[in-house]
C-alpha cells in the first residue's frame, strides 16, 4: 500500500495541522490511518495514500452542506449515523415511493445512512425483478428491522423468489448465500456499495445546491 506523509497531504490537500486532527477526533478520519514510521528525521506520521486523498476531498466537498455527525456517518464504514430530512428528500425522493418514505417517520430524522441505502437498493432491486408499490414498501418494511446499521459494511443483501412469493436475506461476511433448487436468487448487492453509491448522490445533491 502506498503511503503518504503528513507533511505531503497537508501540502496535496491545502487543509491544516489543526483541520487534520479535529477531522480525527471527530471521526472523519479513522485512527488507524494515523501510521507512525520511523524516517531520517525520527518519527513520522504516515497515511495510506488513496484512501486518506479521497477521504479529504468528499470531507471538503460535503462540510458545508452536512453537519460533522452526518459527515461521521456519511464516510465511514459504520451506517448508524442519521441522515437530515433535508438529505433524505433530496436524494430518495426519484427512487423510493411514498410508501416507502413513510416507513421512516417523523420525515426520517432518524432515518439511519444504512437503512436508506438498503431502502434505495432494495427498491430498485425489487422494481427490476416486476413489484411495484405495496409491494416493495412491504418487503422493504419488513427487511429494514433486520438489518443492524453499525454493521452495515460487512452485510449483504439477496432477494430472492421462492414459490412466488418474495424475501430478503441479510448475511454477514463475504459472498451471498447459496439457494437450492427450488429458490430463484433475483438480485444481490453489499450495503457497503449500496452506501457508498447514496454518498454520490448526497454529494450531487450538495453540489446543485451550491450552484442554485
Amino acid at each position: 500500500m502506498e503511503m503518504i506523509s503528513k507533511k505531503e497531504l497537508l501540502e496535496a490537500t491545502g487543509i491544516s495541522y489543526g483541520q487534520l486532527y479535529r477531522w480525527k477526533r471527530e471521526r472523519l478520519l479513522p485512527e488507524e490511518w494515523f501510521v507512525k514510521q520511523s524516517s531520517f528525521t525520527g518519527q513520522e506520521t504516515f497515511f495510506p495514500r488513496e484512501r486518506v486523498l479521497a477521504r479529504v476531498k468528499a470531507i471538503l466537498e460535503l462540510k458545508d452542506t452536512h453537519s460533522l455527525e452526518e459527515l461521521a456517518g456519511l464516510l465511514a464504514d459504520d451506517g448508524s449515523a442519521t441522515l437530515r430530512p433535508a438529505s433524505l428528500a433530496a436524494v430518495a425522493g426519484e427512487v423510493l415511493s411514498p410508501e416507502v418514505l413513510a416507513l421512516f417517520p417523523g420525515d426520517g430524522e432518524k432515518a439511519t445512512v444504512a437503512e436508506v441505502a438498503m431502502a434505495m437498493a432494495l427498491a430498485r432491486s425489487c422494481s427490476l425483478a416486476g413489484l411495484e408499490g405495496k409491494a416493495i414498501a412491504e418487503l422493504v418494511g419488513n427487511s429494514l428491522p433486520a438489518l443492524d446499521p453499525a454493521r452495515a459494511h460487512e452485510t449483504s443483501c439477496t432477494l430472492f423468489e421462492a414459490r412466488g412469493e418474495y424475501h430478503v436475506c441479510l448475511t454477514r461476511g463475504n459472498g451471498y448465500p447459496a439457494f437450492d433448487r427450488g429458490v430463484k436468487a433475483v438480485a444481490a448487492f453489499s450495503l457497503a456499495d449500496a452506501m457508498g453509491d447514496l454518498r454520490v448522490k448526497l454529494d450531487a445533491a450538495a453540489k446543485a445546491g451550491r450552484d442554485k
